[in-house]
């Protein structure tokens, strides 16, 4: 006697509910691993077996975690192509940093006024990111009652209008934004937002996932918090940009969401 298919269907139905976090986890673990298995240049298939028949994850001397550290590193000399680039920004979260708002304050063609800044000082903060709306509002809470909106956006007027924009010139700015931006939070990474805001196409912005990202490719070793450390960011992006044959903004979101990638998911360096 066949069973009752209404008894069929809530069965499947509650075994389908009762499945969902294995389900979840699996679709998290494809996406993980497909990410892995395109830094490595291999298919998903060899690497998943690579990754979860090994035993790597299972020594406990530290042996393991290096070998995984090795087997993640293959194929660095062919991540600068156009394929990277297509295939890493999509995963740029375009949620939080609405680029509608980045290129509408840029004002390009124009001079920034007050509100260009602060509206991307607040994008910079996670414009449309609920979880740092208190953290946006009480910095940009600082930046009003110190007046340093008022105070910086003509200097970065200046800089927009310079005529040449070498290192030097590029130095001088960012350090005598620290200066500025030490009365605030005291970041490297905002210094040069604020002359990444006059010069876009001249200065990528600065941030700990592409920082990440960077060190990770380059295998560059020093850390300090001054302009050296980012001009030195900055000709490694240069250069990344020409073998990418991408244009800046396009590799600047790769570059942030591998970043992303390697501080929240990967956990291998």
């Amino acid at each position: 006697m066949l069973p009752d298919l209404g008894i069929v269907l809530v069965l499947c139905c509650q075994i389908a509910w009762l499945a969902r976090p294995a389900i979840i986890a699996a679709g998290w673990a494809y996406g993980a691993v497909s990410k892995r298995a395109y830094l490595l240049g291999g298919s998903f298939s060899s690497l998943a077996h690579e990754l979860f028949t090994s035993d790597y994850h299972h020594e406990s001397n530290g042996r393991g975690c290096e070998r995984m550290r090795s087997l993640f590193r293959i194929g660095l000399d062919g991540w600068a192509t156009f394929e990277f680039v297509a295939f890493w920004k999509r995963f740029y979260d375009s949620k939080t940093y609405p680029e509608h708002v980045y290129e509408h304050n840029l004002n390009r063609n124009g001079k920034l006024t007050e509100t260009n800044v602060r509206e991307l000082i607040s994008w910079k903060y996670g414009y449309a990111n609920a979880d740092h709306a208190s953290i946006r509002e009480i910095q940009l809470a600082k930046w009003d009652s110190l007046g340093l909106i008022h105070e910086c956006h003509e200097r970065l007027n200046l800089l927009r209008n310079s005529q040449q924009l070498d290192e030097d010139v590029l130095k001088q700015s960012v350090r005598a934004n620290l200066e500025l931006v030490r009365k605030v939070n005291n970041k490297l990474t905002m210094a040069v937002f604020l002359a990444h805001i006059a010069r876009p196409d001249d200065v990528p912005i600065f941030d700990v996932y592409v920082e990440k990202a960077w060190r990770y490719i380059s295998q560059f070793k020093q850390v300090f918090e001054d302009a050296e450390y980012y001009l030195a960011y900055r000709r490694f992006f240069r250069d990344f940009c020409g073998r990418c044959a991408s244009p800046a903004r396009e590799v600047d979101k790769a570059l942030w969401a591998l970043g992303n990638f390697l501080l929240s998911e990967c956990q291998l360096c």
